[in-house]
């Protein structure tokens, strides 16, 4: 599944109990390609425990095989969602799903499913992200976007919270 900015995680969006958290994840890319990271990153604590300059040179695992590098794991999935989101992605079927999961949210809203609107609320999110950088999206439209994510998000709180309230 998808995930946009770190307030967005479950635990921390939907949680009604106020906590506490150090790792954030990434939030979302850049036009230009870079992957804005917030603070503490696990990928950041682990250059930074291994005295690693490049976040690929990262060791993911060692065994009597050799060692594999987070960079093994990881490169061809950032190289290819990269292409992706920045060159290949349909637009026009893209304005479709944002449309069809916006709606779909809004269905499960009425339903008091709270769960399920999150889902579809997070699908919209991460839509708008590569329709976004693809440049699909005109800067006066983007503001729009941001508000229809914004007001699902809160559909999902408020109606979680009245089903955590009521249960």
């Amino acid at each position: 599944m998808p995930s946009g900015a770190g307030t967005f995680h479950k635990a921390t969006f939907l949680d009604p109990k106020p906590w506490r958290v150090a790792y954030v994840t990434q939030s979302r890319h850049q036009t230009d390609g870079r992957v804005v990271e917030i603070t503490y990153v696990t990928e950041r604590l682990a250059m930074y425990l291994q005295d690693k300059d490049s976040i690929y040179d990262i060791i993911w695992n060692e065994s009597e095989l050799g060692v594999t590098t987070y960079g093994d794991v990881h490169k061809q999935n950032k190289f290819e969602f990269s292409k992706y989101s920045f060159e290949v992605a349909d637009t026009d079927m893209l304005f479709r799903h944002f449309d069809d999961f916006s709606n779909e949210c809004k269905r499960c809203l009425d339903e008091k499913l709270a769960l399920p609107a999150y889902d579809y609320c997070l699908l919209a999110s991460h839509t708008f992200n590569v329709l976004d950088a693809r440049k699909a999206i005109s800067v006066t439209q983007r503001q729009d976007y941001i508000l229809k994510v914004r007001d699902l998000a809160k559909g999902c709180a408020e109606v979680y919270k009245e089903g955590f309230i009521s249960n």
